[in-house]
């Protein structure tokens, strides 16, 4: 029973845009930068390398799907996920490898702690931690819930960093404040049973980690509009963070919209509302554009657009395969 794997990561059903007027010049501004993505080209979800003049392979297990690259900081190793099920949350394990694909070693089996699953893994800043969500038992609920770790870039001692009843997502640290992070949650009081029946909200939050006990502190709500917000994402300035506004939970292969909010919870800016599935945005890392997978024709794409909205612009797509979980290399 996996009620809590959320529909955020399941590959949508868009339609085509065009880009419309003043796009972002991908040969030119992306000269010099890496998008690490996971792409479906070559039958099983692979892990790729794009740059505007070649797009390579790096992960080369056909009998498995690799997705939700990350690249560690002032490093040449990259994290991402293994399994038999693309995006299967509760069969995957977490592996790491050099950045041309070599060496690669599994840090995480989530049996090992007797958790249900795990996805969306992000490195701190310097590298040495790795912050996850993982769904375990949740002992004051009696119910799986899905709460957020802490490991070292090995993937050893994960330490449980949130309180138990709530729901925490897709975590991921700040590059401005120390141990500072972003995450979606249920917000603070929401105890009750979780149903796809019921309309329910993610909110954005901040917050930091107290080392000394292993736990949130300093908790700010940054989003409070009911509805489910995904993948946020701090600039590197750590002035604003952007995120996936899913406008139809009924439907959220359509009708995902990107937003951006300010750290201190104010202007929650529409940057991109089309009707279509947007998800995952990643900022380049001069803050200047957000890269992000869009739906259409059954299939995602990788795109862009400007920090403040417009330029919208196709990166890497075709008619015949998905391109999902774009992550621009430092």
């Amino acid at each position: 029973m996996k009620r809590y794997a959320l529909l955020f990561y399941i590959l949508g059903i868009g339609l085509f845009s065009c880009s419309g007027e003043d796009p972002i010049p991908v040969d030119s501004y992306f000269q010099g930068k890496s998008i690490y993505l996971s792409s479906d080209i070559d039958g099983k979800h692979q892990i790729y390398r794009w740059t505007p003049d070649s797009l390579v392979r790096i992960t080369f297990e056909p009998d498995f799907h690799f997705w939700w690259p990350r690249c560690q900081p002032n490093g040449d190793r990259m994290i991402c996920f293994r399994g038999p099920l693309m995006n299967g949350l509760s069969t995957s394990t977490l592996w790491r490898f050099k950045k041309d694909g070599s060496e690669g070693e599994m840090l995480i089996d989530p049996s090992q702690y007797g958790w249900f699953g795990m996805t969306s893994a992000n490195y701190s800043p310097d590298g040495r931690w790795i912050i996850l969500a993982a769904e375990v038992m949740d002992s004051l609920v009696g119910d799986e819930r899905w709460h957020l770790f802490v490991c070292d870039s090995l993937g050893a001692n994960p330490k449980r960093i949130t309180p138990w009843g709530r729901m925490y997502y897709d975590p991921s640290f700040s590059k401005s404040t120390p141990l500072g992070i972003v995450y979606s949650a249920w917000p603070d009081g929401t105890l009750e049973p979780f149903t796809y029946n019921i309309r329910w909200s993610l909110e954005v939050h901040t917050a930091k980690i107290d080392t000394s006990v292993w736990q949130l502190m300093d908790e700010v709500r940054l989003t409070d509009d009911d509805v489910l917000n995904a993948n946020p994402m701090q600039t590197s300035n750590g002035q604003r963070i952007v995120f996936s506004f899913v406008e139809d939970q009924i439907n959220p292969s359509t009708k995902t919209n990107i937003h951006s909010v300010w750290t201190n919870g104010t202007e929650n800016t529409q940057l991109l509302r089309d009707g279509r599935a947007n998800y995952h945005p990643c900022w380049t890392p001069d803050d200047q554009n957000i890269v992000f997978q869009r739906g259409e024709f059954g299939l995602y794409s990788l795109y862009a657009i400007r920090s403040t909205g417009g330029g919208l612009v196709r990166i890497l797509g075709d008619d015949n395969n998905n391109y999902v979980q774009p992550f621009v290399e430092d």
